[in-house]
């Protein structure tokens, strides 16, 4: 093929591990152009539209390869499911030593139960096409006692919220290679034939309200905003809003975009066979700047992921606090959030929020860590405040970082101001390993009346650290583009025996090392103990030469080195915990990008 008539593809991902295999698999490919965007289901059609006249043909997987074949007029290729890679599934299956089952897609499930019928292994693998046809089959697994499910994106947050531990099934490199060559096998038969469909977008200009309408399939019908560089993010936000607003009349809500909070407000007009919904859009006016120092907003599918993405999501403890949230929707009184260093308070916080009542509003998060003066006099006496406004969630983290003379204040505030009566009210507080009840917990707890919720210290919920490791490493495989099966036996017992002084926020950490460094099917006790002698750079002084560093990292630095060694631990720590994205971690260190990079390239 010449190089000018090289095939254009691009692969719409489903989840982040697809996104690295495929960029490493296109570069062994140079007969063809091949690109990867990130987009599961919804999100995935919408990029196939916006790109559709730049390539000649489409792949992606299950339901999202289904979407995209009716939004665009090119050939779509469904990625299929190799055996190879439903037999490691199984096989991690196995290794949980749990009653587990096969549910997801179509495209999954006939592959999946001629393997089982190979392996002569009887148990039942689901069909489930949509969410409403998930749910009801991950409550069915539920009541006959399965404790694992193998399967694709369709059930996996259903099957999450039920207690289960989840296992994604991902796709392997030669699952893409038989998906690209069958795209160029169609290329070559039909590149007289294709077809180059444009969509227009009619943009009237008007003054007054920003607004979006857009059809039942996500497609734009008409716009009208003021600033036209928000438009594109703004959009794809609300098309994952569509789902649910085309099933009322009207609902409130609002996204996050670029650290700005916009209510929205969306209308249906449901004509015949052809609905639209009209979202109405104002942005929020809480200064950029304060979004810094301290103050957070999320919305419930934001605080929703952060905490299903935290180690104590599989813990017993969180799925009794849920099942209690579920069952008392009505009632919400303030909650203190007591725990050790790195026992995933804020995460528990986003959990009560996202599972209690007023998710319609925001959830305000003031980090009394990061808070400095400027923040403080904002949030006491600006009438942009969130301590002014009523039906919101408030969340405290860190209360005892807060000077005496602060917490009083602040207190006094909350009773004069009735701001515990007008808002749902979180609190959490530090408390040292073996310790009492902070006094500021007590205080608080007893002028308000809030429930305590203790975290239990890792060390104590033993019997969660194994499901917890398997669900943790079913999560870094996506991540990271690995394809570890789990544990080998002593490795698992090594997890279960070690003290973890520093607790979930640790475990993670040493599970992500121990993951990264692992080229095995199973990652071997050896490389836990690697992970944990890393370890040592937090516990290795003696008394007095540790220096916590709260809000920004749930772990603690040896001050006994020099300022620039302790410089370069911290912007490490914070890196990591960020992703190894530059932007949030210059955000949270409250340092301009240029100083961080300064820094990085100090300690590299």
């Amino acid at each position: 093929m010449l190089q000018k008539d090289r095939i254009k593809i691009l692969v719409v991902a489903p989840y982040n591990g697809m996104v690295n295999l495929v960029r490493a698999y296109a570069l062994s490919r140079q007969d063809v152009r091949i690109d990867v965007k990130l987009g599961n289901r919804e999100e995935g059609a919408g990029i196939a539209k916006i790109y559709e006249d730049d390539y000649d043909v489409f792949l992606s997987r299950a339901q999202t390869a289904e979407l995209i074949t009716r939004a665009v007029a090119k050939k779509v290729i469904d990625i299929g499911i190799g055996y190879d890679d439903l037999l490691r599934c199984i096989m991690m299956a196995k290794k949980t030593k749990t009653k587990f089952c096969l549910a997801g897609h179509s495209s999954l499930m006939k592959p999946a139960r001629m393997l089982l019928e190979l392996l002569e292994m009887d148990m039942p693998a689901i069909n489930t096409e949509d969410s409403q046809e998930a749910a009801r089959a991950v409550e069915r697994m539920r009541e006959e006692g399965y404790e694992t499910v193998i399967c694709d994106m369709i059930p996996l947050n259903y099957v999450r919220d039920a207690g289960m531990v989840p296992i994604l099934v991902m796709n392997g490199t030669d699952s893409i290679r038989v998906a690209v060559d069958q795209a160029i096998a169609y290329f070559r038969d039909n590149i007289d034939s294709r077809k180059n469909i444009s969509l227009q977008t009619q943009i009237i200009a008007q003054s007054g309200m920003d607004y979006l309408v857009l059809d039942e399939k996500g497609e734009e019908v008409f716009t009208c905003f003021r600033d036209q560089t928000e438009l594109p993010g703004i959009r794809r936000k609300l098309r994952k809003e569509l789902t649910d607003s085309l099933q009322t009349k009207s609902r409130s809500f609002f996204i996050k975009w670029k650290k700005e909070l916009y209510s929205i407000r969306s209308v249906l007009i449901d004509e015949e066979d052809s609905p639209r919904v009209i979202f109405c859009v104002e942005k929020n006016r809480i200064p950029q700047i304060y979004m810094k120092y301290g103050i957070m907003i999320l919305n419930r599918k934001d605080a929703e992921k952060s905490f299903r993405n935290s180690f104590i999501s599989n813990t017993q403890l969180a799925r009794n606090a849920s099942g209690e949230l579920r069952n008392r929707r009505d009632v919400f009184s303030g909650v203190m959030i007591t725990g050790e260093y790195g026992s995933e308070k804020d995460k528990f916080a986003h959990m009560i929020y996202a599972r209690g009542p007023g998710t319609e509003r925001p959830l305000y998060m003031i980090n009394c860590s990061l808070i400095n003066d400027k923040s403080w006099r904002f949030l006491l006496g600006n009438y942009n405040s969130p301590f002014v406004d009523n039906g919101n969630t408030i969340y405290i983290a860190n209360l005892n970082a807060l000077s005496k003379e602060r917490s009083r204040q602040l207190l006094s505030v909350i009773l004069e101001t009735r701001m515990h009566q007008r808002n749902h009210m979180i609190f959490s507080c530090v408390r040292e390993a073996g310790g009492e009840l902070p006094h500021e917990a007590l205080e608080y707890t007893n002028a308000l009346g809030a429930a305590v919720k203790p975290i239990p210290p890792l060390r104590e919920q033993k019997e969660d650290i194994i499901s917890g490791a398997n669900l943790y490493i079913g999560t870094l495989n996506g991540k990271m583009g690995k394809e570890i099966v789990g544990l080998t036996d002593d490795a698992a017992q090594r997890l279960i025996d070690y003290d973890w002084p520093y607790n979930s926020v640790q475990f993670e950490r040493v599970l992500r090392e121990a993951v990264q460094m692992c080229d095995e099917p199973y990652i071997s006790c050896d490389l836990i103990e690697t992970a944990i002698e890393k370890e040592k750079v937090f516990t290795s002084c003696g008394s007095g030469s540790i220096l916590p560093v709260r809000g920004l990292i749930q772990t603690e630095i040896d001050i006994t080195r020099t300022l620039d060694e302790i410089n370069r631990e911290i912007v490490r720590l914070v890196l990591d915990m960020c992703g190894g994205n530059h932007t949030k971690a210059a955000d949270r260190l409250g340092i301009s990008r240029t100083t961080l990079w300064r820094l990085e390239k100090q300690r590299t």
